[in-house]
């Protein structure tokens, strides 16, 4: 289960779509036997710098890594353009994208400095939705079944943008949170009869997840003495049942506990 290693390559510049089948990634794998959790998880605690690019079928994610955490995404996919998600939450109107599209030869394709400069959106604002973007483009991912990845160890974005402040580790717990029910059901099934017990110490605290106690609570009930299934009985509410199945699959698949 550990990443395939393969051969370093030297810091290098990159935009989406940029890299051939002739440049050799520092590491790959199937999506199927590593999940993303697992995969985000090693690279965020090694604190890695590079691109990881995940496929499946024809959709492609670009994540760059800076010291862990997710600095840019590029997606191939049409619905994920930025423009895109501005009109479908109602930011901007298709006509004032069609403006800003018009003009972004002049801001070397970046629209964000486009729709600022035709003051239809301030700077902090357009760094508040890309955030916001980016995260959803991310959790997203979290829930493909099958696909590869690969790792390209240094490179970065040509077109470096602000720092957007995501955390590698609360983007996991959140889209462990948001995983469809059917995923979690597939995933969480082998777990439901094993009797899980804390890896002590843990590679890091339950609270570099950022969900408050819940994480610490929960990780100081595995003691490999219960099932999953009888613990989560315990809990009257179907929430609080469900919240608890999805971090004990997120300690599973980040090493933090062991069945």
């Amino acid at each position: 289960d550990q990443l395939k290693p393969a051969n370093d390559l030297s810091k290098t510049h990159t935009t989406s779509g940029e890299f051939t089948s002739r440049d050799e990634p520092s590491a790959r794998g199937e999506l199927s036997s590593r999940s993303l959790f697992a995969l985000l998880f090693e690279l965020a605690l090694a604190e890695e710098t590079g691109l990881l690019v995940i496929k499946q079928d024809e959709a492609v994610k670009e994540i760059f890594l800076v010291d862990g955490d997710p600095h840019f995404v590029a997606s191939n996919q049409a619905d994920e353009l930025f423009g895109q998600y501005l009109t479908g939450k109602g930011v901007i109107s298709n006509g004032e994208l069609s403006m800003a599209l018009a003009v972004l030869p002049h801001f070397d394709g970046r629209l964000g400095d486009a729709l600022v400069s035709l003051k239809l959106l301030r700077p902090m604002e357009v760094l508040r939705h890309l955030t916001q973007q980016v995260r959803q483009k991310i959790i997203d991912t979290f829930a493909w079944r099958e696909g590869e990845f690969n790792f390209y160890r240094g490179r970065q974005a040509v077109n470096e943008s602000a720092p957007l402040g995501l955390d590698a580790f609360e983007l996991m717990a959140r889209a462990a949170l948001a995983l469809p029910e059917d995923v979690l059901t597939e995933r969480a099934a082998p777990l439901m009869e094993a009797k899980p017990i804390a890896v002590r110490p843990p590679p890091l605290p339950p609270e570099v997840f950022r969900l408050g106690d819940d994480p610490r609570d929960i990780f100081e009930l595995l003691e490999g003495e219960v099932t999953l299934a009888k613990m989560v009985g315990q809990y009257d509410e179907p929430a609080n049942r469900d919240r608890v199945i999805r971090l004990i699959y997120l300690f599973a698949e980040t090493g933090l506990m062991r069945t």
